[in-house]
């Protein structure tokens, strides 16, 4: 065993092992997304349309999208008019 590195399982190196689990994450919040959009930062929708499916009783205001359907890192906040069926980029 290796000094500081009690009760390892695995031989390859602590970096790769959080890196993969730092993928796993990724992976489990993409299919959270995608099972129910709350339009939040961590959890955005595709459109506004995906939000208001997702949570019928959702009103006019500030939710974040994410187009590309990636990371959430990259969603966009847009204002979802959900009566006009409108979404307003914020400049």
């Amino acid at each position: 065993m290796k000094s500081g590195r009690r009760n390892m399982q695995y031989d390859q190196p602590i970096e790769e092992r959080e890196a993969a689990y730092e993928n796993l994450n990724r992976a489990r919040q993409a299919l959270s997304r995608t099972a129910r959009p709350t339009g939040l930062r961590t959890s955005p929708g595709q459109t506004c349309k995906d939000i208001k499916q997702a949570s019928p009783q959702a009103q006019n205001d500030y939710y974040w999208v994410d187009p590309n359907e990636g990371s959430a890192m990259d969603a966009i906040q847009v204002y979802c008019d959900f009566e006009t069926e409108e979404t307003c980029l914020i400049p």
